[in-house]
């Protein structure tokens, strides 16, 4: 007679909320790819005010149009300060619905392993009691066939 195979009672709740855990990995992973994208396009907006001025300047017109430049950058910046501010909270938003999601998860596997190890400690109990009570037959059965004690 084998044992009967582990199975753990909450393991629909567990797979729920690794499923759960995986959406919040996924919209975490999508608010932080449009973070990148608001802070790439700060970063060359900066750079491009920074290219204007690093050439020697030929004339006037040529001071002015790097001028219009820098002024163009220095707006595409603050243009950006809202959607960089919004991006930034919608990260650390889903940094906590995943971070909650992540810790129900994670106890319920924990949970699973102590109950699997009392399962297992049960079951090696159960065996060792099994095979004692065999082995206590066999030697009655040799006892009463053989006659010796």
């Amino acid at each position: 007679m084998t044992m009967k195979k582990f199975r753990f009672s909450l393991e629909t709740l567990l797979k729920l909320r690794k499923e759960k855990e995986q959406e919040c990995e996924i919209v975490l992973a999508r608010a932080a790819g449009e973070l990148s994208v608001v802070r790439r396009r700060i970063d060359e907006a900066v750079e491009a005010g920074e290219r204007a001025f690093q050439e020697q300047w030929a004339s006037l017109d040529d001071l002015r149009s790097r001028e219009l430049v820098l002024l163009k950058s220095m707006n595409d910046r603050k243009k950006l300060e809202k959607p960089l501010r919004e991006a930034s909270r919608k990260v650390d938003e889903a940094r906590v619905v995943y971070t909650k999601a992540h810790a129900q998860r994670s106890a319920l596997d924990k949970l699973k392993d102590k109950r699997k190890d009392q399962w297992k400690t049960h079951a090696k109990l159960e065996e060792i009691k099994r095979l004692d009570e065999t082995s206590k037959g066999t030697e009655a059965r040799r006892r009463l066939i053989g006659g010796d004690g």
